[in-house]
């Protein structure tokens, strides 16, 4: 297994500490210079999202080009289903032998137990109808619940499944609003993938109290693998969102609206993108003896945007920097659970209030960060996942908690431990520049439907890269979600 190959540039970089109201975190035991590289991680476990199994590798999440001479190779046990429900594509022999070897990716167990799911319609191709899933979070969703039925039947018998356990373990995370949706639809759905797992033996299938604690691990610590802008458009046939990557030192990363450290990757391998944090990539993996194409592929590269002093917590954003207060609260609440008090977050409600200019209150701030709630488990309002109750409830819930900083204002004596907190709010001029520094200014080409009236074809719409640029060389900044510099 790969986790061991995991490294930092230097030891001496960052620790694991324990963060007040946080948990523990990623802190600097030195002072770090603008563009380091402060962390080279390695998934210890890869799920492939299946809107997009039939267009990338199974193994390394690279998109598959047969345009460029590329010819797929099959996974022979998912190719021999008659049903091909879930197509298991794999980009080099490497990748496809490495299946039968390495449980963080596609061993036989996990092979068999996701033929036994109709994750889409009967033909593969990913087409929808009323007896499917409802959308791609819900499927995503359930081949991670079903990669882990498979694994843990191997795990009694194989010492590094085992280990993989090991490391999957200590990521559990609070029960979020989404967490808890649709958990009992899901275990019910991937109780026959177990007993296919294990090979029909009597193997105890997942309680929807252990499908919700790990729906809980994968809104809080997955890590959404994105192709970039230039390889994965709206007109391609691949989503930009390939997968899911659970890293064994990464998800120590805690949030903050104004992040010091953005996240690189480069699924492709094509040049460009990322290509400013290549020889520290390679650099960082050259002491691994376990350092293939694939596995460079999906390694996560954490760059300082800025200059961090010693002592300062190292953060990531779990949001698009341009996202408004109340789209960051919804989508904070909903998927990870807590409430933010960062310094951009205080200083927002201080200067505008309750988002309408009236005082901060329980009421909700606004419709839009209802509207971020509700498309957060949009998913679970299928027939069959969770009652409308149910989801009303979860959703309120979760309003309550994103407005909790707005209620207790800046001034609070005692947050919560559902609340990350910062010292004093941030001046609204210091948020802005910030903003203006290190967010992408590109926008790209998006499909927007046709309006009533209007003729059927697709129209090109501009929206947001809403990726983070970070120094990536001597006077250069790249995003790292479209390459651009």
């Amino acid at each position: 297994m790969e986790t061991s190959s995991s490294s930092l540039p230097s030891p001496d970089d960052v620790a694991v500490v324990d963060v007040a109201l946080r948990g523990r975190g990623l802190v600097a035991c030195r002072d770090l210079p603008a563009g380091h590289v402060v962390l080279v991680d390695l998934p210890a476990l890869l799920v492939p999202a299946p809107d997009a199994s039939h267009g990338v590798c199974a193994a390394c999440l690279k998109r598959l080009d047969p345009s460029k001479g590329e010819q797929p190779l099959p996974c022979p046990g998912c190719w021999s289903n008659a049903a091909k429900r879930l197509p298991v594509l794999f980009c080099s022999r490497e990748c496809l032998d490495a299946r039968a070897g390495r449980p963080s990716f596609h061993t036989p167990a996990v092979c068999r137990a996701l033929q036994s799911v109709a994750f889409f319609g009967g033909d593969g191709s990913g087409g929808s109808s009323e007896s499917d899933l409802p959308d791609a979070d819900a499927a995503c969703s359930l081949r991670f619940v079903v990669t882990l039925a498979a694994l843990r039947a191997e795990a009694a018998a194989g010492a590094e499944t085992a280990a993989l356990f090991g490391a999957l373990s200590p990521m559990a995370a609070p029960e979020t609003a989404v967490a808890r949706l649709g958990a009992r639809e899901l275990a019910l759905r991937a109780g026959a993938a177990v007993a296919s797992a294990g090979g029909g033996g009597a193997v105890q299938p997942l309680t929807p109290t252990e499908v919700g604690a790990w729906l809980a691990v994968e809104e809080a610590n997955g890590f959404a693998a994105l192709g970039s802008s230039s390889s994965s458009s709206p007109s391609s046939s691949v989503p930009r969102v390939r997968g899911t990557c659970f890293y064994p030192r990464a998800y120590f990363f805690n949030h903050d609206c104004l992040p010091n450290v953005a996240r690189f990757d480069d699924l492709d391998a094509e040049g460009g993108y990322n290509g400013g944090t290549a020889a520290a990539l390679e650099a960082a993996m050259a002491a691994s003896a376990a350092s293939p194409a694939s596995s460079r592929r999906t390694a996560l590269v954490a760059v300082t945007l800025h200059a961090v002093p010693r002592g300062e917590e190292l953060c990531l954003s779990y949001t698009p920097l341009r996202w408004g207060r109340a789209e960051r609260a919804g989508r904070l609440a909903a998927c990870y659970g807590f409430a933010c008090r960062c310094a951009r977050c205080l200083g927002e409600l201080e200067a505008f209030g309750g988002g309408d200019g009236s005082p901060p209150s329980f009421s909700p701030l606004d419709e839009e960060m209802a509207a971020a709630i509700g498309a957060a488990a949009s998913w679970a309002r299928a027939p069959g996942f969770a009652t409308e109750a149910q989801v009303e409830e979860v959703l309120g819930a979760a309003m309550r908690l994103a407005t909790e900083a707005a209620a207790a204002g800046a001034s609070a004596s005692a947050p919560s431990p559902t609340t990350t907190t910062s010292a004093a709010p941030a001046e609204i001029g210091y948020i802005r520049t910030f903003l203006a520094k290190y967010s992408c200014p590109a926008t790209r080409k998006g499909s927007g439907g046709a309006g009533e009236g209007e003729e059927e074809e697709e129209q090109e719409e501009e929206e947001e890269c809403g990726g983070t640029l970070a120094p990536v060389g001597p006077s250069r900044y790249q995003c790292n979600s479209c390459g651009f510099s």
